[in-house]
């Protein structure tokens, strides 16, 4: 049941009633459009979303497993080199201040004896004279948890 007058269909539509169709059917087409955009968005969105996710989840995971196998092993073959080198360095540093020592102190030996301000009891005269060079260079020990 309508209201008022029935309509009339064997008359053709106005002008104005084709418009309003016309209107309300693009109107019509165009929300169906933006529900299509959004449709696709929201799924791009929920898929860069779980991209996110997964990258992070990695990223987070390799900061915790720590440097790869190569790495670890370079490390310490370097490490092992480093040693061995900072060893022979102490070494030659040893042998050549205590040449230079010894040469210092039988120096300073027949200085003071020719002078005779030194009695030829004492044995340590340039302790006394020259400080040690060997003290002031000194190197810690090579680490013990690699092998030699």
């Amino acid at each position: 049941m309508t209201r008022g007058r029935r309509k009339d269909l064997t008359i053709p539509p106005s002008r104005a009633l084709l418009q309003q169709r016309d209107y309300r059917a693009r109107k019509a087409q165009y929300v169906a459009d933006l529900e299509d955009r959004v449709r696709t968005a929201e799924d791009e969105n929920i898929k860069l979303k779980r991209e996110i996710d997964a990258l992070r989840l990695r990223a987070s995971t390799r900061g915790t497993m720590g440097p790869s196998a190569e790495v670890v092993s370079a490390s310490s073959e370097l490490m092992h080199q480093l040693t061995a080198a900072a060893s022979c360095l102490a070494r030659f540093q040893q042998l050549t201040f205590n040449e230079q020592t010894q040469q210092a102190h039988a120096i300073a030996q027949a200085q003071l004896q020719s002078q005779n301000l030194l009695p030829s009891s004492m044995h340590d005269p340039v302790r006394t004279i020259l400080p040690p060079m060997h003290d002031a260079i000194s190197l810690p020990p090579p680490p013990q948890d690699y092998p030699s």
